[in-house]
Order: structure tokens, then sequence, then C-alpha cells
């Protein structure tokens, strides 16, 4: 793994959470996310979410005490959905979101630019995004800033170098990475993916974000 980046942090040993466990907040939980001096309610009392999630909220100065172990959601609850947390305010996805670190790596200055926008409409700090326009320093920027969310071009490189660049990083996740999203500019006369290139994405648990991109379908995904 690579050892580069701030420590992060770790749940309270007094839960024993593991991965694939579910928590439960004891109580109506209130934070204050970003620079906000007023106190908002982050969390309802009895909502479940899974403990992954933790080390997050304990960055946003919750305590983990105030969580029990839950059993685990069934697979119809919308807890269980993809790309959700249960149970967490607006307020609260725009602060953790703010706390993570993203690797952008886009082949011109304006991808970069509308990509950054975007990110920092959808809650991201700015200060926490880290543009790269050479596929040879993708892993650099990972080792570095060891991201949560890492964005790569189809075509950073030239050809599909992009795809070959994150297939290999989904292949060895640095610690910590949490999402990887191909972006990808269809030609004038399609409308879809490309199915081999659909497939490809979809095994090894890749999103993809089509170009131009725009905040709605980036929220999306995110």
């Amino acid at each position: 793994m690579f050892g580069f980046g701030f420590k992060r942090p770790t749940p309270s040993p007094a839960l024993q959470a593991g991965t694939g466990d579910w928590l439960v907040s004891k109580n109506d939980i209130y934070g204050q996310p970003g620079s906000e001096q007023e106190s908002v309610l982050l969390l309802k009392e009895g909502h479940k979410l899974p403990a992954e999630v933790l080390p997050r909220l304990i960055e946003l100065g919750i305590d983990p005490t105030q969580f029990d172990l839950a059993d685990k959601p069934l697979p119809s609850s919308k807890a269980t959905q993809q790309g959700s947390i249960p149970g967490i305010t607006k307020p609260a996805r725009r602060s953790i979101r703010a706390s993570q670190r993203v690797v952008v790596a886009e082949p011109t200055h304006k991808d970069i630019e509308r990509l950054t926008h975007c990110l920092v409409i959808c809650g991201f700090n700015l200060g926490m995004i880290h543009p790269v326009r050479s596929e040879n320093n993708v892993e650099w920027a990972l080792n570095k800033y060891q991201p949560d969310i890492a964005i790569v071009d189809y075509t950073l490189g030239g050809s599909d170098n992009g795809l070959e660049k994150i297939l290999a990083i989904a292949a060895h996740p640095p610690e910590g990475l949490e999402k990887i999203i191909l972006t990808l500019t269809l030609g004038s006369d399609t409308r879809e993916v490309e199915p081999g290139i659909a497939k490809i994405c979809a095994d090894h648990n890749i999103d993809v974000l089509l170009k131009p991109v725009n905040r709605f379908a980036l929220n999306k995904i995110l």
C-alpha cells in the first residue's frame, strides 16, 4: 500500500465494527458542517448506515459512542442502494465530500476546469482537488494524495490509454480509494457507450461519466 498522505481516523474500538457491519444512531446527531456556525441535524435517530462511513463522521467531530451495531438492512431497503448513505442529511453529505480528496486526470486545461467547477458545486473542497494532464503523472498523484476518488479521461495519453490506466488502478487501488470514474466523449453519431467498454467498466466497478460533464450527472454518480 502507498505510505503517503495523512493518517485516516478509525472507528472507536468499543464498537468493534468491521467491513460489512452496519451501525444505528442512538439519537438525533447535530454538527457544524463546513464553516457554518449554527448546528444542523446531520443524522436522525434510528437510521442505519454502513460502518465504513464512520471515519468520515468522526472527521466531522461526531462521537462514535453515539452509535450501536445494527442488523444489516434487507436488500430491498433504500439504505443498500449504491451510492447512498442512509440517514445522512444534505449538509452532512456536503461536509463529507468537502473532506474527500479527488485526483482529476484530464488531457486539457478546459476539461480540468469544467470538472473542477462541477466538483466544487457538488460540495467538494477546491483545495482537495488535484489535477494532472499526463498519464505518467497519474500514479504519482495517487501516491502523493491518496485520493478517495479518481477521475480519468478515456483518451488520456492518446487512443484508449486512459482505459488501460484506470483498469490498472482498479486492479491495484491505493489505500482509501473509494470510487473510480472514467470520463468519455461519445461520437457525433453515437448515443450510448460502446457495449464492450460498458461491460469492462461494470466488471471492474468503474463508473462512466459522459462529456461534456455537468454537475447533475456527476452528482448522480457520486
